[in-house]
Formats: C-alpha cells, structure tokens, sequence
C-alpha cells in the first residue's frame, strides 16, 4: 500500500470510535476503490471513513496531475449544486482566476462579468440552436463623455484605449486601434479605422489679432435668380463670404431659405449684393428666390460680417475644426470652443460654428479682443462607421463618414461626410469631404462634393453631372411653373440629338429676338410646325429664301390692332426690291380696307405721275374716297375729265403761274392771284386781296420788332448802336468812337475798339472808358503807364520765398533766400537781367 495513505502506527480505537491523536495516520486496507487513493469523510459526529478513491489523480506542491493516458480529469457532482447560479455554485468553484493553456469547451450559457456568452437559453427541446448571444443588462449611463461607456470591442488590439471613447463599436484585428477620444464610431474588419484616434490635436499656434466688424441691416431681398440683397454701405467685394438672419420672408411655410445660412456674394453696387451658394458665383449655384418657389421679402434681416481670426503661418482649410483657448484677453466667452474655419488669405480665417459653414460666429456681442490666445488644431475623430477589411484605414482626421466594403477608402487620410459603398473605393483619395461613391472610380483626389455611381453617373462637386446612360425620369407630373414637373432644370440644356415631346413646350424666357441668333428661342435649321401658331411679338423672316403663305382652302388674314399698319418695302434705302405684287389673281372679286379707324394705309414710293398708268399707286378702274383727299403735286383731273362737285381744300392745283397765289373768288370757286410788282403789298379790300402800294398802307410805321441786317463782311468796320431806352422800343443810334472791328483780318477773332483818347484823371472822370464796377481779364492788361521792360504790362511784382532762383520773373519781382538771410530784386540794366542783392534780413 502506498504510503501516502498508509500510516506508519496502527490506529488505536474501532471504526466509530474517536482515535487517538498520535494515530492520526490510520492505515487502511485495500480496497477495489483504494487501489491508487482514497477520500475521507468525516460526519457531523467527527466519526471518520473512507469511501471511494481519488482514481489516477496525483498532488504535489498544489498541482494536480491525471495519471491516464488522455490526460483527462473529471470532476462529477452528485447534489443539487451541477449548474452554476454564481460565482459560489456549481460542480466546481474555484475562488481565484482561471488559467487555460489550450482550448475550452462549454456545453452551456456562461456568464463573464455579467455578460452572458451562449445561445441565450440552454434548452434543445424548444429549438435554442444557432445563436449567437453577447448580452448583459443595461445600466443609465452617467454621462456622455470619452471615459470608457457604451462600446464594443471584440478582436486583437480592437479599441484598446476604451476608457478614453464613447457609444463605439469594433470589431477585428486592430479595427478602431488606439480608441483614443473616439465617440460614436462603428469599425467591423481588420485594420477598420485603424488610424482613427491616433492623435487627438496637433499644431497650437498663437492668435495676433481678431477683427469685429458691425453687422449691417437688410432693407430688400429681391425675387430674382439671384436673389440680390439691399445693404447699403456693405463694404463687400465680390467672393466674400457671409450669413443671414432675421429676415422675415422668403421662406417656404416655416423654412426659411436665408435665416441662419451663409452666402458668397457678388458685389453689383455699393449697396447691393448677388447671393450665391458656392465661390464659382454660377447660375446653377445662385439664390432662387421667385415667387414660384419662395414667399417674397417682408422686412428685416442681419448681415453678419463672421468674426476674423489672424494665426500666423496657418493651414487651416475650408471646415477645419479648431479649439480656442486661454482667451483671458478678449473673446472670453469662445474659450475651449471647438469652431470651423474659412481662410480669407495664408494668416487671416474666418469662424463658423459648423463645418458646412451654414452660420457664422457673431463677434458684435463678445467682449472685444486685446490680446493673447492659442488656436489648436483639432483632429476629428466621432460618429464615423466603416465595415469591412481595411476600410478606412488611414482615416485620422474626419468626421461622419460611412465606407462598406473591403479596402474601401484605405488611403483617405483627411475627410467628413463621406460615403462609400464598393470593395476598394476611393483608394486614390488622400483628402476630400462630402463625397458618394457607389462601386465608382471616377473620384479626384482633394476635391469636394464629389458623386461617382459605377461607370455611369459622376457629378464633380463643382456643378457639373456626367451621366452616361439613356435615362427615364419623373413619374409623369405635368409642369406648371419652374421647379415642378418630372424633370426641372435650372441652367441650360445642350441636346445633340432630337427631342420629342408629347406636351406642350413652354418657354418663359421674355428676351427679344433682334437677330437669328437671339431672342427667347434659337433654331439653326428650319421648323416644322403641325398645328396653328400664334406669335404675340413681332414676326421677322430674314434671307434669300422666299416666304410662301398657301393655306389649302383657308383664308389669309393680316389684321392689325390697336392702331397698327402694314408696310411692304425694304429695310434699307437702296437694298432689296418688290418687283411685283400681284393682290386679287385671277379674276379677283371687290377688296376692302375696313375699320382702319385712325390707322393709315401708305405708300411710300416716291414715282411721280405722268399718266393713268403711271405713279406710285396705279388704280385701272374708280375710286371712291369717302373722306377728305390731300394732294401734294398736282391734280390732272381736266385732262380727260372734269372736276365737279364744291372743292374745299387743296395742296396743288394746277393753271397759276410760278408766284401765283389761290384764293376762293367764290362758293365752289378757286382763282390765281398773280404775282405782284417788285415793292408792293398783298393788301385786302375786305372782299378779295390785291397788290398795292406804300401809299395804299394807312396809318405811320413807328416801331418794329424785326430788323434787316446786312451779311456782315470780314473787312469792314461796323459801329454799336445805342438806344435811350431800357426793355422798350426806341431809335437807335451809332457813334464812331465805339466800333466793332474785323478789318484786322491777321485775327481769328474780331474786337472792340473805344477810339475815344481822354485821358482818366480820377475813377468817374471824363475819360475814354468808365467801369463802375471791378474788372476781370482773363489776360494780360497793357498800358503806356506799364512796365516798359515787359512790354508795357501792368502787374504787381511778385515776392518769392525759396532757397532756389525762383522762375521766369518779371523786372521788379522779389527774392527772398532764408538760407542766407538775403532779399534779391530783379531788374533790368540796359539790355540784360539779373538779380541784385540790396537788402539783408
């Protein structure tokens, strides 16, 4: 027998007894159960016995060893405590940690840290087969902030900075690696956003300067594409960026579609501005604010200038997300804000508080900025989900993006708002934002916006749409206004091929047609029209072609309204001709001008007449007029006829000789009047005029309003005429002394000569000329009394203060030199001129 259970004394006392201490070791016989151990068992009475053995299993120093050949120890319960109900029930409890060397099978559910792992329920009967269970029970979360709360990892070094992120799920081989301020994400395959999270800022630079600007108010938005905004005085160029809010209209029930959103702008004037959602300041890209899609302007509105932020040496990009930190100097109330920039130049940005830019930070309410501050640099890191192998794997600062697919987006480094769907998508992009792709790989790296679906449809972000496949669109809806209908379209459209419709064409356009290639509608080639057309402008055809209008048992009908005409002839003097037009062909019946009203029919051929087959208007038969009838020439109605009936008015008339003058001798009864002798009057004798004589006009000519003037002559002397009265008739009379002179014919413009030569002895002296007034001459004024030096000119000399010889001085003028404290005269010694010092100051 083994002496690990046999003793060395004999035990003392029978089986029941108590036993003496010193043979505690009993020795025991063998036994079929004892053959390699035994188990003692000891009752509530202290009575010992053995009952089974411990098999081949063998202790030592607190090891445990199986002495069969699989290796394998059992350990079999036979109480009520088989299932676990805790960490203190079932076959085997063990009070400290487990270690497993190689693999475990559980037959049932467990339970880790309150997390049950299993199929969800253990019974086989009711089906419990095939699941998959990871469940615990949910607790309130404390809070929402990146301290290890409501995420999943499951994988090798999947989200191993877990106390630092937030609501985050990974799953795989280092998918959402480091975790590390990491909120909202979802990463499913191996290396999945493997870079998200690596570092969390970067790049602390310090703030120079900030700039307030006063926000300005909005008088008008007009309904316009674009809308243009009256701002008077908005010191805008053309490409600035800014928002809007306040305004009360143009809006759509309780969206508005300006408030609390940001625009470029094109400046038109100094007090408007175009609205524009993109810097290209396309049509595609303005602000459609007409009344068909849009409640017009009532009132109010703020444009907000965005607050400027100078940061030296910078590379912030459009949505870049900063922090703004230790402002103890001014904008205190932006400190540890995370905002979104808009660089304006290499130092300058402006800040948005999102990183579409829809709303600018107002800077009129925040405390002014003295100095001081840091910018930081924040790299995004939140709400990004990417399933599949490598999916987004270098992504470290971005935000919002979704890729589904293996090796999907493996290179994007730099990006929000991304969605990918494709195995290997997007691998050429290192940067980019609000890009769709779906198994396209059409996408240019570094740019925005961007859509790719397959090989067939590509938009560029930029307002451009490629898509290359024959397409249906619109569920039928008829157009009405624009922006309605199956399709709508804003821009222009360029067909190559045939378009056929089955509905109405509208054009809304209002432009004129001044040419072949303008106006509302442009067609190359020639139309075919079916039905009836109705133009309600004007109607032009231009070209060699002839234009034929041969309804097919219709009439032809030219009918203007509201006082228009008809007129055939060339467009230009000189070009074009009507050779023939031919009204009434074969056998025609009576035609009528009727209800012309005011309006006139007109010929404007200049043909004279010399004949009945002869003129501008030939007419074989009669005419009737049923109004009055003007003629400018002359009327030949004797040479084969006669004129009757009472003639009332006439513009020629012939029978008089040149000079001869038409006068009614009677009722229904012209006559001439010849002309009269050289010197006499066309007088009346109350009856019928004559001519008479000077000496038949009664009464004395005393004044006139008309006087005949001569043709003035260029060598002649002609005298001014005085008369004695001021704004009534008088003589008029001359006198020699005062003359208007063009006999000097070397002059290119005549003069005023006073001949008069008494000299002034005082200012209302007799003397040639008296001016009670001032005098003002635009030129020189010459006198023998002048400074003879200088031909005679009166003038005052001039007094020059200057370190230099003063210029072109006249004899008498003065110098004054400071620099030597001298005064200089200019004078005139026989014939030369120099300066003369006579004084010092």
């Amino acid at each position: 027998m083994p002496r690990l259970i046999s003793g060395s004394t004999l035990r003392r006392g029978g089986s029941g007894d108590f036993i003496d201490l010193k043979g505690a070791m009993p020795q025991l016989p063998p036994s079929d159960t004892t053959a390699t151990g035994f188990t003692l068992v000891t009752d509530s009475l202290l009575r010992t016995s053995y009952r089974s053995s411990l098999g081949f299993v063998e202790f030592s120093s607190s090891t445990m060893y199986s002495s069969l050949p699989d290796g394998t120890i059992r350990i079999l319960a036979t109480g009520t405590s088989f299932t676990s109900t805790g960490t203190m029930s079932g076959t085997l409890v063990v009070g400290g940690g487990i270690g497993v060397g190689a693999n475990m099978f559980i037959r049932d559910d467990i339970t880790v840290n309150s997390l049950l792992i299993g199929q969800g329920y253990s019974n086989p009967d009711d089906g419990a087969y095939n699941n998959i269970v990871i469940r615990g029970t949910a607790t309130t979360t404390i809070n929402d902030f990146s301290n290890g709360q409501n995420s999943v990892a499951i994988g090798y070094d999947a989200l191993v900075n877990l106390d630092s992120s937030y609501n985050s799920i990974a799953i795989g081989r280092y998918a959402l690696s480091t975790g590390t301020k990491i909120r909202n994400s979802i990463a499913i395959g191996d290396s999945a956003l493997k870079e998200n999270g690596v570092v969390y800022e970067r790049f602390i630079l310090p703030i120079t300067s900030a700039t307030i600007r006063s926000n300005k108010p909005i008088t008008a938005i007009t309904n316009d594409l674009p809308a243009v905004a009256t701002v008077v005085g908005h010191g805008l160029s053309t490409g600035s960026r800014i928002s809007i809010s306040e305004v009360i209209g143009i809006s759509t029930g309780t969206f508005s579609w300006v408030n609390g959103q940001s625009f470029y702008v094109d400046a038109l004037t100094a007090d408007t501005i175009a609205l524009y959602n993109d810097d290209s300041l396309s049509t595609s890209t303005a602000l459609d604010t007409r009344i068909e899609i849009a409640i017009p302007y009532q009132t109010g509105g703020i444009l907000i200038y965005p607050l400027e932020i100078t940061v030296p040496n910078n590379d912030y990009s459009t949505g870049t997300a900063i922090q703004l930190t230790n402002l103890t100097n001014g904008l205190n109330e932006l400190d540890f804000s995370i905002l979104h920039t808009y660089p304006l130049g290499s130092d300058v940005f402006q800040l948005y508080h999102d990183n579409i830019l829809s709303e600018g930070v107002d800077g009129t309410n925040l405390t002014p900025y003295v100095s001081g501050g840091t910018s930081t640099r924040v790299l995004l890191s939140s709400n990004n989900i990417a399933i599949g192998t490598n999916a987004g794997k270098s992504l470290y600062d971005g935000e919002r993006n979704f890729f589904l697919g293996d090796y999907i987006a493996q290179n994007l480094t730099t990006g929000s708002y991304n969605f990918f769907i494709g195995h290997e998508v997007g691998n050429n992009l290192t940067q980019g934002s609000g890009n769709v792709s779906i198994m396209g790989g059409n996408l240019i790296d570094g740019r925005d916006n961007q859509v790719n679906i397959g090989g067939v449809f590509y938009y560029d972000g930029a307002g451009y749409l490629q898509l290359q496949a024959d397409t249906g669109l619109g569920l039928g809806t008829t157009a009405t206004i624009t922006g309605t209908g199956a399709l709508s379209v804003y821009g222009g459209i360029s067909v190559s091929e045939n378009i056929i419709s089955f509905g109405p064409v509208q054009i809304k356009s209002n432009i004129e047609a001044t040419s072949v290639d303008s106006g509302a509608l442009i067609v190359s080639g020639g139309a075919g029209i079916n039905g009836d057309v109705f133009i309600g402008g004007q109607l032009r055809v231009e070209g060699p072609e002839r234009v034929i209008l041969s309804p097919d048992g219709a009439d032809v009908i030219i009918q203007p309204q509201g006082g228009g005409s008809i007129s055939i002839f060339p467009q230009t003097p000189g070009s074009g001709s009507i050779d023939n037009i031919e009204i009434g062909y074969n056998l025609p019946k009576a035609g009528y001008f009727t209800n012309l009203q005011a309006s006139t029919a007109g010929i404007t051929a200049g043909t004279d007449s010399i004949g009945t087959d002869s003129g501008a208007l030939v007419i074989a038969g009669g005419a009737g007029i049923g109004k009055d009838l003007y003629v400018g020439g002359t009327i030949y109605g004797a040479i084969s006829g006669s004129i009757t009936g009472i003639a009332t008015t006439a513009s020629n008339v012939a029978g008089g000789d040149p000079g001869s003058l038409l006068y009614q001798g009677a009722a229904g009864s012209t006559e001439f009047l010849p002309i009269g002798s050289s010197g006499t009057f066309l007088l009346s004798d109350g009856e019928l005029p004559y001519w008479g004589s000077a000496a038949d006009l009664v009464g004395t000519i005393t004044n006139s309003n008309h006087v005949f003037v001569n043709t003035i002559q260029s060598s002649t002397q002609y005298y001014l005429g005085l008369t004695d009265t001021i704004t009534n008739y008088s003589a008029v009379s001359s006198d020699t002394m005062l003359a208007y002179d063009t006999a000097d014919s070397s002059l290119t413009v005549s003069k005023i000569n006073v001949v008069s030569t008494i000299s002034s002895t005082s200012t209302n002296s007799n003397q040639a000329l008296v001016v009670a007034g001032g005098i003002s001459a635009s030129g020189s004024i010459r006198s023998p009394e002048g400074q003879a030096e200088e031909n005679y000119l009166l003038y005052t000399p001039r007094v020059t203060i200057s370190t230099s010889t003063p210029l072109n001085p006249r004899v008498g003028d003065f110098w004054i030199d400071p620099n030597y404290g001298v005064e200089f005269q200019y004078i005139k010694d026989g014939t030369s001129t120099i300066w003369v010092q006579f004084t010092g100051i």
